[in-house]
């Protein structure tokens, strides 16, 4: 995928719910709907977009309506810390229209106790722009604009079909991307073809994109679920921005809907894509992207593909295959990340629909998730714990950092071996890109257990 959800970017066990939402707040087009998504069979995004994924602040209001909130009980500290941790997130990027230093503008914004400051908050942020502040969670996953968008999609679906039929015909180029699995790839292509010509029939059915830039964000390019042969598409992805980037993200969702072996077992990004098994590339969505990639002079590896071989023709050694191990283990952190932050914002939109079932079902796992990635669930009330909309923006704010990992670990440099195995070394880069970048939790302790478990719990996690 550009993954996510087993729904095959992480993968969410269980469905989503389809209960009613509240209205939109930014709605482009009155023929498009607000579609609720069924639990995502996602994955990874084919085309990652690591400039774009930032950090956003809830709106005032809705800070505010939680600090002040007298059955939340939440601790003045804890809340001033939460809002303190995300605007020192937002300044490393430099999202910030506030020249003054963090501490300050938290002095600004909550100036006495139980009071906070519009006028300060707005000096800080510049609150027209949807990439700062969060604003409707509606518009996280909807159908596709029909006047603007969906005629420039419907083009880059077509033309993404002829890429897949002239794949199926390049005998040579299947040869040299697949070996020995060129004809199973072959008849795989065909079959991709056909699946987008059956989601271009009926996109209202089949495709959703995210008006609420919420996937990038995350830094997600889309998802895919075989069950209901459903695509998410990042909003640039949709709108089509980039068409080579449009197609390619296309041919590799519709890879996943395509057949059900069809996974995310490597982007075509990872240290070492070219140099995996036949029996890892005919089951992985990127390498479908390769052919297509080809021919639209886009890819990173012209020529023969060989297993073990690296590009260049130097076999992999020790050091690129601990950079893979400790990619994946990124990968991995970075795809449950995204499926909890998911998680988070379907019960924050169960919440704000008036249905707290959803909070009771997952309570005891969202207060785990609160106290790894300080969250406000587990300093509330016990009686009157809930979801609130800063909670769900630091559970983005996570997912990103995840997701910017993903890209630092190429420049960081390979660990003295010494005497570790490779295991060991795959956790010291892991640990060292975690400190390079140094937006998780700032604990490397505490950082290494949210990464663990995040791992420990990819593809397992349920959905709202």
């Amino acid at each position: 995928m550009t993954t996510h959800q087993s729904k095959q970017r992480a993968a969410f066990s269980g469905t989503k719910s389809a209960a009613a939402h509240a209205k939109p707040s930014f709605q482009p087009d009155d023929t498009r709907k607000i579609a609720l998504p069924a639990a995502m069979k996602a994955h990874l995004p084919a085309v990652m977009t690591a400039s774009n994924p930032k950090f956003r602040l809830p709106e005032f209001s809705s800070v505010k309506s939680t600090y002040t909130d007298k059955k939340l009980k939440i601790g003045e500290a804890t809340l001033q810390d939460r809002v303190t941790r995300l605007l020192e997130r937002m300044a490393a990027e430099k999202r910030l229209k506030s020249k003054d230093p963090v501490p300050v503008i938290i002095k600004k914004i909550f100036p006495s106790p139980g009071v906070m400051d519009e006028a300060a908050f707005n000096d800080a942020l510049d609150i027209s722009k949807r990439s700062v502040i969060y604003k409707s969670i509606a518009d996280s996953h909807t159908t596709v604009e029909a006047k603007v968008d969906k005629p420039k999609l419907d083009t880059a679906m077509s033309e993404s079909e002829k890429l897949c039929a002239n794949a199926a015909k390049n005998a040579a180029g299947l040869t040299e991307v697949f070996g020995s699995k060129d004809k199973q790839a072959q008849a795989f292509y065909g079959k991709i073809e056909k699946k987008l010509q059956d989601v271009r029939k009926d996109m209202d059915k089949f495709v959703t994109t995210d008006y609420n830039l919420d996937d990038r964000e995350v830094g997600l390019g889309g998802y895919a679920y075989f069950p209901t042969q459903e695509i998410h598409l990042l909003t640039q992805v949709a709108q089509v921005t980039d068409p080579v980037k449009t197609k390619i993200t296309l041919i590799h969702e519709c890879a996943h809907l395509a057949d059900s072996s069809i996974d995310d077992q490597h982007y075509y990004t990872d240290h070492g894509f070219e140099a995996v098994p036949e029996s890892e590339k005919i089951t992985n969505a990127a390498h479908f992207e390769e052919l297509p990639r080809r021919e639209l002079k886009v890819s990173n590896f012209p020529g023969t593909m060989k297993p073990g071989v690296m590009k260049g023709g130097a076999a992999a050694t020790r050091e690129d295959n601990v950079r893979a191990a400790a990619g994946k283990h990124l990968r991995k952190a970075w795809d449950a990340a995204v499926d909890t932050f998911t998680l988070i914002r379907g019960v924050r939109k169960e919440v704000m629909a008036g249905n707290d079932m959803p909070f009771k079902t997952h309570q005891a796992l969202l207060e785990t998730i609160s106290r790894l990635e300080d969250l406000t669930i587990h300093e509330q009330a016990k009686k009157a714990r809930t979801v609130t909309d800063l909670d769900m923006t630091i559970a983005e704010s996570i997912a990103h950092s995840f997701s910017v990992l993903r890209h630092t670990i190429h420049g960081v440099p390979f660990p003295a071996p010494g005497k570790l195995t490779d295991d060991q070394l795959k956790d010291e880069l892991v640990a060292q890109t975690i400190k390079k970048e140094n937006n998780l939790l700032k604990d490397p302790a505490r950082d290494k257990k949210l990464t663990d478990w995040m791992v420990a719990h990819y593809r397992t996690l349920p959905s709202a």
